[in-house]
């Protein structure tokens, strides 16, 4: 009988296998990264769905103010003289708001804006002046011209009358040169009466030639 080569108890020993579960040992640094990694993936996620953010846009418009005023400042101080909007009116950019009396003072410490007042009522006053004595002058030159109307009609009426005068001498004397030729012609006057007659009659028309 053949001996075996290996021993009984050694092949047996080899051919059993281990039963159970099998571990990997891992160092320690992998398991800790890992556990940093899905912390820091979980807040991420966290952060996304519930965290409020602000996007920032440009848009193009104007803005307006929610409660419908908006405080406004002028360069300088002064006291508000006349306002030259209404609420609720629409401004635009650039347009008066209001007017303001500016006070400032001069090196003798007078008010500049009383100052200006008094010269600009002393303006006024000569203004005044002015156009009453204009309206004098005005009323003056009416009655003056009126009293020229009234002197040309006058004599208007005056050269009128001399007119119609002249006229009925021309036509008498006419009347007496025919009756002169008559006379002279039945031998009644002589030739000089009839020529003085003539003479009279050339007067009379002369006189009432125009200038």
């Amino acid at each position: 009988m053949a001996m075996s080569l290996f021993r009984k108890e050694a092949i047996s020993h080899q051919s059993e296998r281990l039963t159970g579960p099998i571990t990997l040992a891992q160092p320690l640094s992998i398991k800790l990264t890992a556990l940093i990694l899905v912390s820091v993936a979980i807040a991420i996620i966290t952060f996304l769905f519930t965290a409020e953010y602000s996007r920032k846009e440009t848009v193009r418009g104007f803005l307006m103010p929610n409660k419908g005023m908006i405080k406004s400042f002028a360069t300088q101080g002064g006291t508000i003289d006349s306002l030259l909007v209404n609420e609720g009116d629409v401004v635009e950019k650039g347009q008066a708001l209001a007017t303001l009396i500016i006070h400032q003072n001069n090196a003798d410490g007078l008010s500049l804006s009383s100052k200006l007042q008094k010269q600009l009522t002393s303006q006024l006053t000569l203004l005044d002046e002015e156009i009453t004595q204009y309206q004098t002058i005005q009323i003056k030159e009416s009655q003056n011209l009126a009293s020229k109307a009234i002197a040309l009609k006058s004599e208007q009426v005056a050269l009128e009358n001399q007119l119609t005068l002249a006229n009925e001498t021309l036509s008498l004397l006419v009347a007496q040169q025919k009756d002169a030729e008559k006379l002279h012609n039945n031998g009644v006057i002589s030739k000089f009466e009839k020529e003085n007659q003539q003479q009279v009659l050339l007067e009379a028309k002369q006189a009432k030639q125009p200038d």
